[in-house]
């Protein structure tokens, strides 16, 4: 393996190999959308698949997984339960990681495991997450695994014909691409699919069935896309009326995707979306029509949602793209926006102040530099001559491994009380206490960023509305299809 600079997913394994004992809050908020804890499913192995893919019937196909077992965290798994109860009445399909009667959903476990040299030196020369938990069975009878040849398939045969609007959910974990139609959705296995290639399947297959896509993932709002033809931006909307609601904008990670299996401890665009679907108090009635939506639900998630995520739709993308910059403009019913715009102004988000939390931010990023460097620097100084004396412990499947590692273990025995370990242990310790706070200076920023967000939305929406013509119609289009129940 290389031996660059180690990654924020080591450092957190190294953290825990060294009993360090933290957990970022950036990624551990106690805060429900309602308030009230949702309970954890049982997993249970499920037989044999027996069902096709996709129907011309099915109004949804919920799809979540990850690319590899120590990606297919638990609550990714509960999302997907969720989202089958709440729509329980309509008839839908789910992908799931590995598929029925396989064991990849990674569980944190109740019991701490024991550290000690191997421990150590296992977190050290091959750090990985996730050695604290462990793997459970699917929780889904009869469900085809999250591949690209199952979800291309289902997708297929369940747009035919007619019929009400399609909703895909993608729950799991994405990838920034070079531009917004290179973002991807990670599936089974080390597999994904970007949404250029999504977008010229849809094309291809030339369905008039309306595409809703909700996706959960960091990088979702590349998946806004969706709406031109070949995810191009110049080249016009899709013939096939789409539309999306997505954790976060493009360039952004989106929290969420964790082991631990307590809904209360868990954050993240999913969870979040789902409590404002099943929980009247979680929800706002923006439209005051007497029943929720999507949109609604996506709202309140902007609302309520003590992140630092920035969500965003596909209608706010076709704004950014076909408004005028400027000119004239006319009242128009945004129902959703108002109120949001209302709600937080209420709660005070105009008086956040970014160049305060944007400087803190910068300050940070830079205290972030510099105690990686002191990281680095100390590991070296811990690795180099345990790898210089047993070179073999680089690869795991060498044939010489076993004998390499038998004896660094028993002479490295008291390795743990070293003054050097106890300052490496720190090192993490203080890197985890910066991101923290960074964590906690976005986190605060969020609010007036989701309040500038529905401003300018607002602001484009009446620009394109004083314009009309086929540009307006087809916003009108994309707002209503994310509207829908």
């Amino acid at each position: 393996m290389g031996w660059g600079r180690i990654s924020l997913l080591v450092v957190m394994a190294l953290a825990v190999g060294l009993g360090a004992g933290f957990m970022l809050s950036s990624l551990v908020m106690e805060t429900t959308l309602s308030g009230t804890p949702i309970r954890s499913q049982p997993l249970a192995k499920g037989p044999a698949v027996t069902e096709p893919l996709g129907d011309r019937g099915l109004r949804w196909l919920a799809v979540g997984g990850g690319a590899l077992p120590e990606l297919n965290q638990v609550s990714i798994q509960q999302n997907l339960q969720r989202w089958a109860e709440i729509h329980g009445e309509q008839r839908g399909q789910i992908l799931a990681s590995s598929g029925s009667g396989t064991r990849t959903v990674q569980v944190l476990s109740r019991a701490r495991p024991h550290r000690g040299t191997r421990a150590l030196l296992g977190d050290l020369l091959m750090p990985k997450a996730g050695r604290d938990t462990t793997y459970e069975p699917v929780g889904f009878a009869r469900v085809h695994g999250a591949t690209r040849p199952n979800l291309l398939g289902a997708l297929r045969r369940s747009l035919e014909g007619e019929g009400p609007p399609f909703t895909l959910l993608l729950t799991g974990h994405g990838e920034m691409g070079a531009s917004r139609k290179e973002a991807s959705f990670g599936l089974w296995l080390s597999d994904g699919i970007k949404v250029e290639a999504l977008a010229a399947y849809l094309d291809d297959l030339n369905r008039p069935r309306t595409l809703r896509a909700v996706v959960t993932s960091c990088y979702s709002g590349g998946f806004a896309e969706l709406i031109f033809r070949g995810a191009n931006s110049k080249a016009g909307p899709s013939e096939q009326i789409r539309c999306g609601l997505f954790a976060t904008r493009h360039d952004r990670v989106a929290s969420g995707c964790d082991p631990n299996p307590d809904r209360s401890v868990q954050q993240g665009y999913g969870k979040y979306l789902l409590a404002a679907l099943s929980d009247a108090r979680a929800a706002a009635d923006f439209n005051q029509d007497g029943r929720g939506s999507l949109l609604e639900a996506h709202t309140a998630v902007r609302l309520h949602s003590p992140a630092a995520d920035l969500p965003t739709t596909t209608s706010e993308r076709w704004l950014e793209v076909v408004a005028p910059a400027e000119g004239p403009e006319v009242d128009v019913e945004l129902p959703e926006e108002e109120g949001l715009i209302a709600a937080l102004e209420a709660k005070g988000a105009q008086r956040v102040s970014r160049q305060r939390l944007e400087g803190v931010i910068e300050a940070l990023g830079k205290e972030l530099e510099a105690v990686q460097i002191d990281l680095d620097q100390t590991w070296r100084e811990l690795a180099s001559p345990i790898l210089a004396r047993w070179p073999e412990l680089d690869d795991p499947w060498h044939p010489g491994f076993a004998r390499a590692f038998a004896a660094a273990e028993a002479a490295l025995d008291g390795i743990v009380s070293l003054e050097l370990t106890r300052a490496y242990g720190e090192a993490l310790r203080q890197q985890a206490d910066v991101l923290d706070r960074r964590y906690a200076a976005q986190a605060e920023l969020a609010p007036l960023d989701r309040l500038e967000q529905a401003r300018s939305t607002r602001a484009r929406a009446r620009r394109l509305a004083a314009v009309g013509g086929a540009d307006w119609r087809r916003f009108q289009q994309i707002r209503a299809c994310e509207a829908s129940p």
